[in-house]
Parts: C-alpha cells; sequence; structure tokens
C-alpha cells in the first residue's frame, strides 16, 4: 500500500490483500482497496477513520458484511462497491441499506454496479428518507429489469443509474413512491416506453423526472399521452432509436 500524508490518502489497488489492513491512519479521507482479494469486511473495521470521505471496494470477492462492518464512517460522501459479484442483497440489507440513514448520513453516491444480486420490494427502505442520498447506481446488473412492485419506493435522489441492465423491459410500478430527478437508462434493450402513465402510482415519481435519459435503445415511437404527469421534464434523450418519424405537434 502507498500511504500518501499529503494527499489524506491510502492507497492499495492490486496488493493482492485478503484482509482489509489494520492501523489505517485515522486521518485519512481517501481509502482505495479495489482489486484484491477481500472476502470479509467485520465489524468496526473502519470505526477510526472518522474523516475517510471516499471508500472503493471495488472488484473484490467480497460475500461478507458484518452488521456493523461500516460504521464509524459519518464523513464518507462515496462508498464503491463496483463487480463484487458475491453480494447477495440479504447482506448488503443487513449491512449496509438498513444502517445507511443513521450510521452512514453523508453518503451522497452509492456505487453497486457491474454486481447480480437480486432486489425484493423492501430491499432498499433503510435508503428511504436519508439525508445526504443523491447518486445510487444500480447499472450493468440485468436483474433490475425485474424489480417488483414498490422497489424504489421512497427513494428521495437526484439520480438513479440503470444503463447497460440488457432490458427489454422494465417494470414501471418498481418506481413506484420514488423521487428522482434524472433516471439513466440508456444501452439497454427496451422497445417502448415504460408505461409509467398507465399507473396512477407513479404520479409522484413523475411529477420530480426533470431529467430522462434513453439513448441507445430500440424504441420506435413515443406518444405524448406516454408522457402524461411529467410536469417538471426539461429532457428527454432519445439518441440512437429506432425512431423513423415523429408526428407534427406530438410534444407541442
Amino acid at each position: 500500500c502507498t500511504c500518501e500524508e499529503g494527499k489524506l490518502s491510502v492507497v492499495c489497488p492490486g496488493a493482492h490483500l485478503s484482509a482489509i489492513p489494520p492501523g489505517l491512519p485515522p486521518f485519512i479521507r481517501y481509502l482505495n482497496l479495489a482489486d484484491n482479494w477481500i472476502s470479509r469486511i467485520p465489524n468496526d473495521t473502519f470505526l477510526s477513520l472518522k474523516n475517510l470521505t471516499i471508500l472503493k471496494l471495488s472488484d473484490n470477492p467480497i460475500e461478507t458484511i458484518d452488521k456493523n462492518g461500516f460504521i464509524g464512517l459519518v464523513s464518507l460522501k462515496e462508498l464503491r462497491l463496483t463487480a463484487n459479484k458475491k453480494l447477495t442483497s440479504q447482506v448488503l440489507e443487513d449491512s449496509l441499506f438498513g444502517i445507511a440513514s443513521t450510521l452512514l448520513p453523508s453518503l451522497s453516491n452509492l456505487i453497486l454496479d457491474q454486481m447480480s444480486f437480486v432486489l425484493k420490494n423492501n430491499s432498499l427502505k433503510g435508503l428511504r428518507g436519508h439525508p445526504s442520498l443523491k447518486f445510487l447506481d444500480l447499472s450493468r446488473n440485468p436483474n433490475m429489469c425485474e424489480m417488483p412492485d414498490g422497489t424504489l419506493s421512497g427513494l428521495v435522489i437526484h439520480t438513479l443509474d440503470l444503463n447497460k441492465c440488457n432490458c427489454d423491459t422494465i417494470n414501471p410500478k418498481a418506481f413506484t413512491g420514488a423521487k428522482v430527478t434524472t433516471l439513466e437508462l440508456e444501452y439497454n434493450y427496451l422497445y417502448t416506453f415504460p408505461a409509467f402513465a398507465d399507473f396512477p402510482e407513479t404520479l409522484s415519481f413523475r411529477r420530480t423526472i426533470e431529467n430522462l435519459n434513453f439513448e441507445k435503445n430500440k424504441v420506435s415511437k413515443l406518444s405524448k399521452s406516454e408522457l402524461k404527469g411529467f410536469v417538471a421534464l426539461q429532457k428527454l434523450n432519445f439518441v440512437s432509436n429506432a425512431f423513423r418519424s415523429l408526428e407534427s405537434g406530438d410534444f407541442e
């Protein structure tokens, strides 16, 4: 590992670590433990790292996170768990989602891309009303295509990233009760615009959306009625879809 006191960081990517090293300096704000062999995060591992703002644990075979594994990270703003494919939704619920609002009050960016966990309708309930969360990255996980009704209920975030999930359909009612400013669904295989407007229970979600990104899908048509209720919409991106034409006046 490399400790750079001037940059307040410890960097250990690809260091063949099988465990998180003990005795990390309490002053650090950046810790990179990506691309190692870490399989477990024990209780109190980060208890002394109250100044840490960025923690990267990507590309590890993490299977177990003890319930208090993230305790002490009161200043953490970004947690990156990219490509930890052995982590299940139950482990994440018990050790992360369920405690984030109280034990990780500063968390704004939660990166969970390239994973394979399955979300149930109450999996994310611990993130509801989180005081700081702005960006939730669930991209490149094909299981996100089958989220059940109400999965995202109670989430209040700026950006939800579901790009490259290989979705050809997605459940509109999964978004019931969520408040999201930007929805990223680019690089999927969606043939139709999700039927949000068909379900009254998605109205609060539709009312908060300002940006919809559907770039690189296969949508061939879109009507004004499908965007009913999107009263705050400012940007609609359908670049590189299958549109042949739009009817004059459809979006006036």
